[in-house]
């Protein structure tokens, strides 16, 4: 259809153009059997347009027409399919709350104090059960077919009514099914339905059960139902004019059904129809639905629900095109509307064409004429404000913008003739050499360049470039070179190394650039050089200077800082980086205050030695680090030069120095308490000899009986000198006397090692016993007792680990002394310090026989000292004592007598906790000593 009306528009139009347009008809050639048809392309433009445009038009409404119809008749039959399963689920739902209801009945009468004395007095319930039938038929008329109760022998007591007398009825229904299901201990029941023989209604028995208080079944009570109300909603589900309800039971079975036939005699899966049988299986199967089958002939759409508390099903059904009834018409109406919009379009597209077409004829012919040079016609008459009418008077304009472009053009014709001449001129007699380069080969080069390289034009022709360069294969020159090419950046500057023809290099400065075609494509690439060969030598020589001077600069140990007036860094050399760990890149620029952290260091000084260019001393200036104290020589010398407020600050660290005058002075004391230590020491002696000479004159007169004088100064007495050494021995005076040698001979040896030790001698070297040297010493430390410390050598434990038969020992036995009196005085001055309970020493000497050196071992359980400490120890002035308390020299000291004047080593090996052991290692043979 559609074809046959695309050919009609085609036959119309061409109709039309013949007899309106003038065209010559085309005269259909037959070739090889078949028909020409003239070639729509030579039809003017108003026949193309409506060629093409109305079918697609008429295609696009009829396609439009379809999807909406079908969208439309999805919509409605959903909208319609979903509004008649509501329908039907609330009359499920209506059916289902009415026999809900009803069934709280039974199970009220079964509840009450009457029912469950029903195996002891049933006449008491019969009573109840009368007056209980009495008001169900008032509440409920036509519904309680009857009421009767059973005990739990299946005796059962029924009331009947015949107009206002009421009668019992007994039986027995022990073997019915439902009452041995309650008995079991089942629920509330409902039967099937059966045909009332009073009333000719379905009608159903709720059974419901009697429990005692412990919930044991007493028996039963029933009530017989009317499914009268159920007809009445199944009646209310017809729809449409031929459509109908129905419900069935859970075996498929009608309680209702517009047909009396059908009423509790079939069975919806025994029907004929398979259609109609499958329907009953999905409603027997408890789902919900819509289901379509065909009935003599005709559609059927089903709706069905189930009620589940019977799990019984009511359904509506009625023929499609009933359902669907306004859905159709809708479609009708739809496109009765669609075929007259159809042909108002076409009406519309006709008329326009032929308004719009005809302007552009004119303005076709018009164009054809500028095209051949034509200026001098007239414009076109403008008669609309709409687009035509716009179109018109813009080709108006652009005809007069031609004109005057065309005069535009010729001038600047003649400016790039003359911008032609000016660029000549400057690219062959200009002082910067200039090349141009295509498919990266020079094709032409000014007569600077040559000059610049010592090449004439022929040889430098047709070289490769960028690599014509010495640096040319650099990877960033060719990385922004490409990126030129590529359009990324217009054009980049570089710096480049050439060889002269005769050897030496030129540096130049380049800048190159790219002319592009209108496609953006390269079509030359031009290059101007710029010779910085002096330049480059005078930035190397500078270069060089700089770097002479800092390298000066950085070799000298003092701290060089160059600051500017505002205190600004300038200058800032190695030593000053070491010194606060701050790289000179990194202060360069910042306040000095902010980077050399030295309170006296006053801003004011230098401000004023800057101002005043007079240079300042500052000796011996202390800052503290921590728990050290650091000494420093300032410098500021103001820099006397025009234009300039520098100055550069030396700094000389001179606390060793310091420390060396304090280590100084304190020898000086030292050999002052040494002379008078050995004043001393004489001066003890005297009365020292004498108590020991005196000690022994007194034992020798006590004991010695052979002695004449004690004979007779005792017998001048009248006592015998038996009875004398008598008493005496019984008072111990013996051993007191003895004991009185003995502490004077120990003083005298201690006064003779005060003596040795404080006595300065020269390089005494001699052989000595290593363990004569280490008790000597340990006699001289046991009695050093410090009252300010409280602390006594002679309360530390001393084990002697001695090998025997050890050598002699060549060495200065006074300096190895010192050494192990300091160590430990060291180690007992720890220990104490440390609060170390039952402290000792373990003394050790013996012979390493690999090496040949004497070791000689001293060990405490002291406090130890950790990997920090013990690195450093044997540094000068390194000390873990407050100030004052000590040096900082001992242990240098000890390791310099040891190493530097016997060639032996001195370490110590100790851990947190686990004490100190010092180590001396002395060699047997010693070319030192």
């Amino acid at each position: 259809m559609l074809f046959a009306l695309g050919r009609n528009w085609v036959n119309t139009i061409w109709e039309f153009y013949e007899v309106k347009m003038k065209i010559a008809p085309f005269q259909r050639k037959k070739s090889k059997g078949h028909a020409s048809y003239p070639f729509p392309g030579n039809l003017p433009l108003k026949g193309r347009i409506l060629l093409w445009i109305m079918p697609i038009i008429l295609l696009g409404l009829l396609s439009l027409c379809f999807v909406a119809y079908k969208s439309i008749d999805i919509v409605i039959e959903r909208e319609l399919s979903n509004s008649m399963l509501m329908s039907v689920g609330k009359s499920a739902e209506s059916i289902n709350r009415w026999l809900t209801t009803i069934m709280l009945e039974p199970e009220t009468i079964a509840s009450t104090p009457a029912a469950k004395l029903i195996n002891e007095n049933f006449r008491v319930f019969d009573l109840q059960n009368i007056n209980r039938h009495k008001l169900l038929h008032e509440k409920y008329p036509d519904i309680f077919q009857d009421i009767y109760a059973a005990n739990r022998k299946g005796e059962y007591h029924t009331v009947q009514q015949k107009g206002t007398e009421f009668s019992l009825f007994v039986g027995n229904i022990a073997n019915r099914p439902y009452f041995k299901s309650i008995m079991a201990g089942g629920p509330t029941q409902i039967t099937p339905p059966l045909i009332s023989r009073t009333t000719g209604i379905p009608t159903i028995f709720m059974v419901a059960p009697i429990l005692d208080d412990e919930n044991r079944p007493q028996g039963l009570v029933g009530a017989g139902i009317s499914l009268k109300y159920i007809q009445e909603i199944a009646q209310e589900l017809k729809a449409g004019k031929t459509g109908y309800g129905f419900i069935i039971t859970r075996d498929g079975t009608y309680i209702y059904h517009p047909d009396s036939s059908y009423i509790m005699k079939k069975k919806i899966t025994e029907l004929k129809a398979p259609s109609e049988r499958d329907l009953g299986k999905n409603m027997i199967s408890g789902g919900s639905g819509m289901y379509r089958y065909a009935q003599n002939k005709r559609k059927m759409v089903a709706f069905y629900q189930p009620i589940p508390i019977t799990n019984w099903s009511v359904a509506t059904v009625l023929p499609e095109a009933e359902l669907f009834a306004p859905a159709i018409k809708m479609m009708r109406l739809l496109i009765i509307i669609t075929i007259a919009f159809v042909c108002l379009i076409g009406s519309a597209i006709f008329y326009a064409m032929y308004r719009l077409t005809d302007p552009l004829q004119r303005l076709a012919a018009r164009t054809q004429q500028i095209a051949a040079g034509n200026f001098k016609e007239a414009h076109l008459e403008v008669v609309s404000d709409d687009e035509i009418g716009i179109l018109s008077k813009s080709f108006n304009d652009m005809v007069d913008s031609l004109k005057n472009e065309k005069e535009e053009v010729k001038n600047l014709i003649d400016q790039l003739k003359e911008s032609e001449a000016l660029f000549r001129s400057q690219f062959e007699f200009g002082n910067i050499g200039i090349a141009i380069a295509q498919n990266n080969e020079w094709i032409r080069i000014n007569k600077r360049m040559c000059t610049m390289l010592g090449c004439s034009q022929k040889e430098l022709m047709g070289k490769t470039w960028p690599r014509t360069s010495g640096s040319g294969d650099r990877a960033d020159t060719l990385v922004s070179y490409k990126r030129m090419l590529d359009g990324e950046i217009e054009s980049y500057e570089t710096e480049e190394r050439y060889h002269h023809k005769n050897g030496h290099a030129v540096f130049t400065h380049v800048n190159v650039s790219c002319f592009r075609n209108p496609d953006r494509s390269v079509r030359f690439v031009i290059a101007s050089f710029l010779d910085i060969t002096e330049r480059k030598a005078a930035e190397k020589d500078l270069i060089k200077a700089k770097t002479y001077i800092n390298s000066i600069i950085d070799s000298m140990p003092s701290i060089l800082i160059g600051v500017d007036h505002d205190l600004k860094i300038t200058q800032w050399n190695k030593a000053a980086a070491e010194a606060t760990g701050v790289h000179a890149v990194e202060a360069k620029g910042r306040m000095i205050t902010d980077v050399f952290l030295n309170p006296n260091l006053n801003t004011k000084t230098i401000v004023q030695s800057i101002d005043n260019r007079i240079t300042r001393h500052l000796p011996k200036v202390p800052h503290k680090s921590g728990n050290e104290m650091f000494y420093s020589d300032i410098a500021i010398y103001p820099l006397i030069m025009d234009d300039i407020e520098d100055a550069v600050i030396r700094i000389d660290d001179v606390t060793e120095k310091v420390k060396m005058e304090e280590v100084l002075v304190q020898n000086e004391k030292m050999l002052s308490v040494g002379g008078l230590a050995a004043g001393m020491a004489h001066e003890i002696n005297n009365p020292l000899a004498g108590m020991i000479q005196s000690a022994s004159v007194m034992k020798s007169r006590l004991q010695d009986l052979d002695i004449p004088a004690n004979q007779r100064a005792a017998q001048e007495i009248g006592i015998s000198m038996e009875d004398v050494r008598a008493f005496m021995e019984k008072r111990d005076i013996p051993r007191m006397v003895d004991a009185i040698s003995e502490s004077g001979r120990r003083a005298a040896e201690i006064v003779d090692s005060m003596l040795s030790f404080a006595r300065k001698t020269e390089a005494d070297v001699s052989s000595y016993p290593p363990d004569l040297l280490m008790d000597q010493i340990l006699e001289l430390a046991s009695t050093d007792y410090d009252l300010k410390k409280r602390y006594d050598f002679k309360t530390i434990e001393i084990i002697k680990q001695y090998d025997e038969n050890l050598p002699l020992l060549i060495c200065e036995g006074a300096k190895i002394q010192q050494v192990i009196l300091n160590i430990l005085r060291n180690g007992a001055q720890a220990m104490q310090m440390a609060g170390t309970q039952s402290p000792r020493f373990i003394l050790r000497i013996y012979v390493e026989k690999d090496s040949e050196m004497v070791c000689m071992e001293m060990e405490d359980n002291g406090p130890g000292m950790d990997e920090k400490t013990r690195s450093m120890v044997f540094d000068p002035f390194f000390t873990t004592k407050s100030v004052g308390v000590g040096t900082g020299l001992g242990l240098s000291v000890s390791y310099f007598i040891i190493t530097e004047n016997h060639g032996g080593t001195l370490d110590v090996v100790s851990e947190p906790g686990k004490g100190a052991n010092f180590i001396i290692r002395l060699p047997l043979h010693s070319e030192k000593n």
